[in-house]
């Protein structure tokens, strides 16, 4: 039973990091809506805990069921857009996201939950009642580390979706047969289990996949469909266009759709600069912007990209065209993180080109905060200009457009003396040390000058774009930039806009609660604790509620703080994917060798769940600090601290409330903490980070936590809560 409940543990891990790809992949999710996703997992894993508390049996059956229908919601997840009637790419409200995904996760994360409980059940049969619970929790934690670490360093980039869901399955279907006594039917289960999951490993999982994305994209020749430590990619082929999506947004296009867009952002800025010589591309620099920039008498070309996954797929994608850019001897094409590119190179430039016009998710958003406009100021030369897009029409420019390009101008100026913003075919925001050059006579000058090859841009074009009068009547639009918020790695407003703009319909009651609660004082951020303070006062003195109140409150603070440390990961190092296994397995770990320590350190006392409220309370506040710098190996070493808050205290409560009934003592509070960690990740997500940033979100949760621990000295203690 420790094996299985180590396979179950193992298999889990790996079922909810596939599946939040997955759905990451097709909704073009970003980190926040990734934390509803696991909120809404934790949710049905809850559920199965509570509910099993009064079976004994069915652990054999229910593991089976688990493996077939976690393997079935990987391609259900990929259809899951037809089957509720959506457009492919089509952005999803939060509540038909929610839905979507509770349909998806429902009997994995449920049968998952209600294999805890038959275990630890099982475990107290076999040896001491009161310690199950934190055997169960420990042994299961220690399949989840395990498959965490595998994930993180071998098998993500390596294996399908469904390859890796099958080789963890092979355990559970291992467990199927060998748990209790072997009857033929549960024999022929495990059997059937195991035949599927060697079916898929020998190489029918990808083609399983390409199947589901093609049901996804009717008309559309699924090209390929690869795996990256930063997501998920397709590459779709359709009557000589090739377009490649990276987690489900379109990153790259060949032929180029709007050669319009791409040649006023490329050409305008080259223009602006007297006589440019040397040019960085950032962002989709390769979607156009390279081969518009090589017109140019240019001495040197650099364009940094993150993912070298992606780069290949886009190599591959954009053909012969392509190929002949990058090989100009001018061009440069570094595969590095931009931010430590730039802070680690003695290169300068004339102008720097962001190419991409909005954050769609924190990774993204912290090459539009203020910290990374620093690092681009360092490395422009004398005279040299920063440039990038900004979102909206130029003919209407308004509502939450407006104040993003508000808010864009105000960052800016936090760095640049001289900041103009430029409405062509897209409104275009230039920053320089010194004054720049917009007379419409002088650029389209320059660029008759040049004589480029070009689809719409010409002189007479550009001297039209840049009329007096039409440049007035656009920016009548433009908000105050002062009275604007600045955008930061900790306070992401850039993002929160982003998403206001995306949920008019899909979410308007979303995106009119995001912008009724923009600009309210960070100090807000402890309402929430505040408000469970008053619960804890009120209640405390009833028997056993300070220790269920306790667990309630550390879950949430868990599964909060995971989710705060993967949007600072995302921050620091350009993707929440690439570190999400590292990070949920170092909390594993810390949730193993605290739940040990719970067992051994004698009966629940107040000492130990003081500690662990410290311990969670620190961590909260090391959140914003481990943003703005530090190694790397903090993350893990944070996230272990506050998964051995967790176990520790979880260890102690099961101690404290075992008695005879280990089944329903480690599913009462297995649920508990799992609802604590539901309402943790959800409210981080759409709530607290969109509203108050990281900083304000991980105050919120340290002063949740400081309420739980409040109620310990008011309440009887731990000790006597057992009745």
């Amino acid at each position: 039973m420790r094996a299985a409940l180590a396979a179950v543990g193992a298999f889990g891990f790996a079922a909810q990091v596939v599946l939040l790809r997955e759905l990451l992949s097709v909704f073009s999710g970003n980190e926040l809506s990734a934390g509803l996703m696991v909120g809404t997992w934790i949710l049905c894993e809850a559920l199965g805990a509570l509910l099993g508390t009064g079976l004994r049996a069915g652990f054999g059956w229910t593991a089976a069921v688990s493996v077939v229908a976690t393997l079935a919601a990987v391609p259900a997840a990929v259809l899951a857009p037809r089957m509720f009637g959506l457009l492919p790419a089509e952005t999803a409200g939060v509540a038909a996201l929610a839905g979507i995904t509770l349909a998806v996760v429902l009997v994995p994360a449920f049968s998952h939950g209600f294999l805890f409980t038959l275990g630890a059940h099982a475990l107290g049969a076999r040896g001491s009642a009161a310690s199950a619970p934190a055997r169960a929790y420990v042994w299961e934690g220690m399949g989840t580390a395990a498959a965490a670490i595998m994930v993180s360093f071998w098998l993500l980039p390596r294996f399908s979706s469904l390859a890796m869901l099958a080789l963890f399955g092979l355990p559970v279907a291992a467990a199927v047969i060998a748990v209790g006594r072997v009857r033929p039917a549960r024999l022929a289960a495990g059997l059937l289990v195991a035949a599927i999951c060697v079916l898929l490993l020998s190489g029918r999982a990808r083609g399983v996949e390409r199947w589901a994305y093609s049901r996804l994209w009717p008309g559309q020749r699924v090209a390929r469909v690869a795996e990256s430590h930063y997501g998920r990619l397709v590459v779709l082929e359709r009557e000589g266009q090739s377009v490649v999506f990276a987690s489900g947004t379109p990153v790259f296009a060949a032929p180029l759709p709007d050669p319009s867009r791409v040649e006023g952002l490329v050409h305008l800025p080259l223009l602006v600069h007297p006589r440019p010589r040397r040019v960085l591309l950032v962002g989709q620099g390769l979607a156009g912007c390279l081969h518009e920039a090589l017109k140019h008498p240019l001495d040197h070309v650099a364009t940094v990209q993150l993912d070298p996954a992606l780069v290949r797929l886009v190599r591959a994608a954009g053909g012969d065209a392509l190929a002949a850019d990058l090989a100009d001897p001018r061009v440069r094409l570094h595969t590095a993180d931009p931010r430590v590119w730039l802070l680690r190179s003695a290169d300068t430039f004339d102008v720097i080109i962001l190419a991409d016009a909005a954050p769609a998710s924190l990774a993204a958003n912290r090459l539009f905060s203020v910290e990374f406009l620093g690092l681009c100021r360092r490395r422009l030369a004398a005279g040299g200009v920063f440039a990038c897009p900004a979102p909206g029409s130029v003919d209407h420019l308004a509502g939450d457009a407006a104040a993003s390009l508000a808010t864009r101008v105000r960052t800016l100026r936090r760095v640049f003396p001289e900041v103009r913003t430029l409405y062509a075919d897209l409104p275009l925001v230039l920053a320089s040390g010194s004054v720049p050059c917009l007379d419409p006579e002088t650029l389209a000058g320059r660029l008759a000058a040049l004589r480029l090859t070009t689809a719409v841009l010409d002189s007479g074009y550009l001297a039209g774009l840049l009329d007096p009068f039409r440049q007035r009547q656009a920016g009548r639009w433009l908000p105050d930039p002062d009275a604007a918020p600045v955008n930061s790695d900790l306070n992401p407003v850039e993002l929160r806009l982003s998403m206001t703009r995306a949920g008019q319909v899909a979410a308007s009651f979303f995106a009119r609660l995001y912008r009724g609660l923009a600009g309210l004082p960070p100090t807000l951020s402890a309402l929430p604790g505040l408000l469970l303070l008053a619960v804890a006062l009120l209640a405390a003195r009833r028997r056993g509620f300070a220790l269920r109140f306790c667990i309630l409150t550390s879950g949430f603070a868990g599964a909060a703080l995971s989710t705060l440390l993967l949007y600072g990961y995302a921050v620091r190092f350009g993707s929440a994917y690439s570190g999400a296994a590292l990070l949920i397995g170092a909390f594993m770990v810390g949730n193993v060798g605290g739940a040990a320590l719970g067992r051994v350190a004698g009966p629940a006392t107040r000492s130990w769940f003081a500690a662990g409220d410290v311990a969670l309370v620190a961590a909260a506040a090391a959140v914003p600090l481990l943003c703005r710098g530090g190694p790397a190996a903090l993350f893990p070493a944070v996230a272990g601290l506050a998964g051995a808050a967790v176990g520790t205290q979880f260890a102690a409560a099961g101690r404290a409330l075992g008695g005879t009934e280990p089944g329903r003592a480690a599913g009462r509070l297995y649920g508990l903490d799992l609802v604590g960690g539901c309402a943790g990740g959800i409210l981080a997500a759409i709530f607290l980070v969109p509203v108050w940033g990281l900083a304000g979100a991980a105050a919120a949760v340290a002063a949740t936590k400081l309420a739980g621990a409040v109620s310990q000295y008011l309440g009887p203690g731990p000790a006597r809560a057992s009745d």
